[in-house]
């Protein structure tokens, strides 16, 4: 009886050996082919941002991406401040800590510069601070980048809880 069970084992594993043989020369999969890099402006414009002021502009992502922000004010020594953020998104619910905000960042130096991480389509805020005692027109542009592109550097300072106050 031994000798059955072990004729079947043999058996068994000659048929698993003559099974696999043609998978032998299989290699595996080269893995997802890589996100072609894809730029496209979806914001760009200016406003006068009154002394001590906040201005909040709306756009629209039409596609799943990273925004990339620049901006850039009049008077170089001003301090400003940026603001991006899921609208609804106006002056009071950022002040209200009402925004579900995606970055924020202080000058020096100008111009600013920051980027999202890949966020939804969909509306989304940008709010400029002045809390300057003299008027700033401020100038913004908002690229939506693919996975594919690699990130933009920020520049200023992104400081956590303080958010365009």
């Amino acid at each position: 009886m031994a000798d059955g069970s072990f004729a079947r084992a043999l058996l068994g594993i000659a048929a698993a050996g003559v099974a696999l043989a043609p998978l032998a020369g299989c290699d595996s999969p080269a893995g997802p082919e890589p996100v072609p890099c894809a730029r496209e402006t979806i914001f760009q414009g200016g406003a006068t941002v009154p002394a001590n002021a906040k201005e909040s502009r709306t756009f629209t992502s039409p596609a799943v991406g990273a925004m990339d922000v620049t901006v850039d004010w009049t008077f170089e020594l001003s301090t400003v401040s940026i603001v991006v953020a899921q609208a609804p998104c106006s002056v009071e619910q950022l002040q209200n800590a009402e925004c579900n905000v995606q970055f924020s960042l202080w000058s020096p130096p100008k111009p600013l510069t920051g980027s999202t991480s890949l966020l939804p389509a969909g509306q989304y805020a940008l709010v400029f601070a002045n809390p300057n005692p003299v008027p700033q027109f401020v100038s913004a542009r908002v690229d939506l980048r693919s996975a594919g592109c690699p990130s933009v550097p920020a520049s200023g300072v992104a400081v956590p809880g303080r958010v365009g106050s």
